[in-house]
C-alpha cells in the first residue's frame, strides 16, 4: 500500500480509524463494568479525538462514502450513547460510588432513567442524522452532537475529581443528562467547525483542536477540553441563533 493511499486503500483508512473509535468505545464500557471509572472517561475523550480524526482523513483523502457515515454513526452510538450511559450507571448504581447519595430506590431509578435516556436519545439523534445527513449542508448542526455530550460529560466527570468538587454536585450530574438528551434532539442550532475567511479564527481553531489531542492523549488537565466543550455549546448555539438565522431557517424547513 503506498502512502497516501491510493484506488480503493484510500477508503479503507478513515473506516479503520472510526473502527479504532468504536473498539475504544467498547473498551470503556468493559472499563465501567469493573468500576474504573476515571479510565472509562478517559477512554471517551480519547475516542472524541478519533471522532473528528476519521473524518478529517476522509475529507483529505477524497474518501468519504455512504459506507463511512453508517459506520460512523455505529460507532458513535458505542463510543457517545452506550459508554457514557453504562459510566453514569455504574457511578450511580449499585456499589458505585455516588449511588448512597441517591438514597431510596425511588431516586436511585431516576440515575438509571437519566443513563436510558442518554443511550436513547443518542440514538434517535444518530438516526435523525442519517436520513437528514444530504439536506443538513455544511454550516450547521441542528441539535448537540452526540460527540460533544460525550466529551462534555467525560470531562467533567475528570475535571470534578481532580478538584475533589462535593460528591453531591457529581451525583446530580445524572439530572443534566436529561437536559443534554433533549437538546441532541432539539432544533436548536450550533455551528460546525469549519474552515472560514478568517485567518485568525482559522489558526484558534487549529491551536485548541491540537491543545485537545495533546491533553487527552497525555491524559492531562482534563479541565480545559472541558471548557473548550462548554463555552462550544453555549457560545455556539448563541452565535448559530443569532447570526446564522438564514441556515438554521433552511436546515430546520429541510428537516420538517
Amino acid at each position: 500500500m503506498s502512502f497516501p493511499p491510493t484506488g480503493r486503500w484510500r477508503f479503507v483508512v478513515p473506516n479503520a480509524v472510526t473502527c479504532l473509535s468504536l473498539v475504544v468505545g467498547l473498551y470503556s464500557i468493559v472499563c465501567s463494568f469493573a468500576g474504573r471509572f476515571e479510565e472509562a472517561a478517559w477512554l471517551i475523550l480519547l475516542s472524541v479525538l478519533l471522532d473528528k480524526l476519521d473524518g478529517t482523513v476522509a475529507r483529505a483523502l477524497n474518501a468519504s462514502t455512504k459506507i463511512g457515515v453508517q459506520l460512523d454513526s455505529f460507532s458513535d452510538f458505542a463510543t457517545f450513547g452506550l459508554a457514557p450511559g453504562f459510566l453514569f450507571l455504574g457511578l450511580n448504581t449499585g456499589s458505585g460510588p455516588y449511588a448512597a447519595y441517591w438514597g431510596t430506590d425511588t431516586l436511585a431509578t431516576v440515575a438509571k432513567l437519566a443513563s436510558a435516556f442518554l443511550v436513547v436519545m443518542s440514538a434517535l439523534r444518530l438516526a435523525r442524522f442519517n436520513v437528514m445527513t444530504d439536506d443538513i449542508g455544511g454550516r450547521i448542526f441542528l441539535g448537540c452532537p452526540t460527540t460533544l455530550v460525550g466529551g462534555l460529560s467525560a470531562s467533567f466527570l475528570l475535571t470534578a475529581w481532580k478538584y475533589e468538587l462535593p460528591p453531591a454536585v457529581v451525583a446530580a450530574y445524572p439530572y443534566v443528562l436529561f437536559v443534554l438528551g433533549l437538546w441532541m434532539v432539539s432544533n436548536l442550532p450550533l455551528p460546525k467547525m469549519r474552515k472560514t475567511s478568517s485567518n485568525a479564527f482559522n489558526i484558534f481553531t487549529i491551536v485548541n483542536v491540537l491543545v485537545s489531542y495533546v491533553l487527552i492523549v497525555l491524559r492531562v488537565y482534563p479541565e480545559i477540553p472541558f471548557l473548550q466543550s462548554f463555552l462550544y455549546l453555549f457560545i455556539g448555539t448563541w452565535y448559530a441563533s443569532t447570526r446564522m438565522k438564514d441556515d438554521w431557517t433552511q436546515v430546520r424547513q429541510a428537516a420538517s
